[in-house]
């Protein structure tokens, strides 16, 4: 009996050995580690988790631009202007600045081209070029406007570049007021690409934002508008006089203000009232934009061009009388 338990305790040691052996002897090379133990996950959280891509817009659309409606036609790209800086704005540079309607090779794209002829003094310099009148608020899907925005996340531009070492910028503004300026970067390329910029205020926890109740109707839905663009030319740089370069759209990546579920779901209500057929205060909104803004102020506005252009015995633009 005796001699059976002492043959039990040598074999329990070398078990307990061997076991000791396997933990301290270092896997051979290649051999993948064995994976942690997966955390229990619920479909909620998975979504809690995933970033949320947001929402892409076209902001304006330049071979569309003009097309939709009259009061979009004030806004055509021969309409545009494009302007100097104060220090810059001689005669001869401001009558060779200027935008026109170009079109691609096969004649079935628009696309705005812009001329700008910078002072030959090293100073900085830049030309900004901007519709004859601020979009509406009102305007329609890729005519300068997008609906229901938010927080907007990222600015980007198609835009040809001709291998000169200038910047160019896009100013995004709110309804709110509040101005996004994206500089998308340098154009020392030569072709087309597609510029980005990231808008380093947009807060992408959300726990970390301030929530905004935002009123709606008769409010104008929170939308946002394409306000300029601009290039700018440093003192330094190697160039002067003349410039082009063409832009095809420009594009946001945006929170939506409102779920589209929520609106969506007000809608299907079987109460749902349409305010504005009901009370027609954007309407009439509307209609003041079209009567008073662009028949009004947009025809003096481009009368005083006209004569500008006369004293400089320049052509007057497509589209002026």
């Amino acid at each position: 009996m005796k001699k059976c338990f002492v043959m039990l305790s040598i074999l329990l040691s070398w078990v307990l050995f061997s076991q000791l052996v396997a933990q301290d002897t270092p896997a051979p090379a290649g051999t993948p580690a064995a994976p942690p133990p997966a955390a229990a996950t619920t479909p909620q959280t998975a979504a809690a988790t995933e970033e949320n891509p947001g929402n892409t817009g076209r902001l304006v659309d330049f071979n569309n631009l003009g097309k939709a409606n009259p009061v979009q036609q004030y806004l055509a790209i021969e309409n545009w202007l494009v302007k100097l800086n104060d220090s810059a704005n001689y005669n001869q540079n401001r009558e060779l600045t200027y935008a026109i309607n170009a079109k691609n090779n096969a004649g079935n794209k628009n696309y705005i081209g812009i001329r700008i002829n910078f002072p030959d003094f090293p100073n900085n310099a830049y030309g900004t070029a901007t519709p004859p009148l601020p979009f509406p608020y009102y305007g329609e899907a890729e005519s300068g406007v997008i609906k229901n925005v938010g927080a907007i996340r990222s600015v980007i531009a198609r835009v040809a570049g001709r291998n000169y070492p200038y910047s160019v910028f896009v100013n995004v503004q709110h309804s709110s007021g509040k101005i996004v300026h994206a500089p998308l970067g340098r154009i020392e390329f030569l072709g087309w690409r597609d510029l980005s910029y990231e808008n380093p205020e947009y807060i992408k926890d959300i726990k970390q934002r301030t929530l905004q109740i935002r009123p709606a109707y008769p409010r104008v839905v929170p939308s946002a508008r394409l306000n300029d663009i601009i290039f700018f030319r440093n003192g330094e740089a190697p160039y002067a006089g003349d410039f082009v370069s063409y832009v095809a759209w420009v594009d946001i990546v945006y929170d939506n203000a409102f779920a589209n579920s929520a609106l969506e779901s007000l809608k299907e209500s079987e109460d749902y009232i349409d305010d504005d057929a009901t009370w027609g205060i954007i309407s009439n909104e509307l209609q003041k934009v079209e009567s008073e803004l662009f028949k009004g102020k947009l025809d003096r506005y481009r009368y005083l061009e006209r004569l500008e252009r006369e004293k400089m015995n320049l052509p007057p633009l497509d589209g002026g009388q």
